[in-house]
């Protein structure tokens, strides 16, 4: 029989944790992948147009993200009540407001995240259409064959012309080298690391979340004249092998400061608020995207 070690246990149950809420809000995450690719579909689309009969940008981060925060505000009822219910904050008219400003905050954040990643897709979408020759009926007409919520990388692969003529494996490196004309951002995210982020950024509302609650616990009892309920925090590694993060393990600092987080291949540093802090990174994903690591309040 296997012993679990209370470590393990404390890891296993923070991600079970975590893959529930994800679950909860996986239709949300569709439909945010719908909006991107109706985006996408139609800078392709419209590509050829000299004109736009549009009376707005609907490529402006900021519309796009009231669009995305449009659909995130249905999900702050569910967070306000998870903050209530699970902690140690009174009920009140007082803490609930705090509360749900701390919520409508973590929204806020979450919106323009998600509306930067859009954003940069159809960036990376522009950059391709402008240096490779795509078929722009043949895209039309795989989409319209399509689930609407396939990814557009995939379908603009198919739809990129010349080279035909060459072996499978080199028309393969010929796409790539094509499709690689649209990764580079300036030092920003790459197409493949931004589809991660997307997944990640769930892990990273819950544990801003469950951050912010505790500092919430922390100034209910400063009110009440005690002592911080949250003095530090823990950094879980995940345990599984050939991950990020093995030196991190057990680390426990303040609460308000930040994680010094090294990526042991790379060297990357990031300081981080807690594991997946998208809104610190600031090495395209070095330490952030795909973490499976968690953290606990002491």
């Amino acid at each position: 029989m296997r012993i679990i070690h209370k470590h393990d246990l404390k890891n296993m149950l923070a991600n079970r944790r975590i893959a529930a809420i994800q679950k909860g809000q996986r239709r949300n995450h569709t439909k945010i992948q719908l909006i991107n690719n109706r985006l996408v579909d139609k800078k392709i689309l419209e590509w050829d147009n000299e004109f736009s009969t549009d009376l707005y940008d609907p490529y402006n981060q900021d519309t796009i993200a009231a669009e995305i925060g449009a659909l995130n505000r249905l999900a702050t009822a569910k967070d306000l009540q998870r903050i209530l219910k699970h902690s140690v904050i009174q009920r009140n008219v007082e803490t609930e407001a705090e509360a749900m400003k701390v919520v409508n905050s973590v929204k806020d954040s979450l919106s323009q995240i998600e509306a930067e990643r859009v954003v940069k897709n159809l960036d990376y979408i522009e950059r391709v259409m402008t240096n490779a020759d795509v078929d722009i009926q043949k895209y039309e007409a795989l989409i319209e064959k399509l689930p609407n919520q396939v990814s557009r990388k995939e379908v603009l692969r198919k739809c990129i012309l010349g080279g035909e003529d060459l072996p499978p494996s080199k028309r393969q490196r010929w796409l790539e080298r094509n499709l690689a004309r649209g990764e580079s951002y300036n030092k920003k995210y790459s197409y493949r690391e931004l589809n991660q982020l997307s997944m990640d950024l769930e892990r990273y509302k819950t544990n801003r979340l469950d951050y912010e609650t505790a500092i919430m616990e922390n100034k209910q009892a400063d009110r009440e004249g005690y002592e911080p309920v949250n003095q530090t925090k823990t950094w879980i590694w995940s345990t599984l092998e050939r991950t990020r993060h093995r030196d991190m393990d057990g680390e426990t600092i303040p609460l308000t400061e930040k994680f010094e987080v090294v990526n042991e291949v790379t060297g990357d540093v990031d300081y981080l608020r807690f594991p997946q802090d998208v809104e610190f990174d600031t090495n395209n994903c070095s330490n952030v995207c795909n973490c499976q690591c968690s953290y606990e309040i002491n």
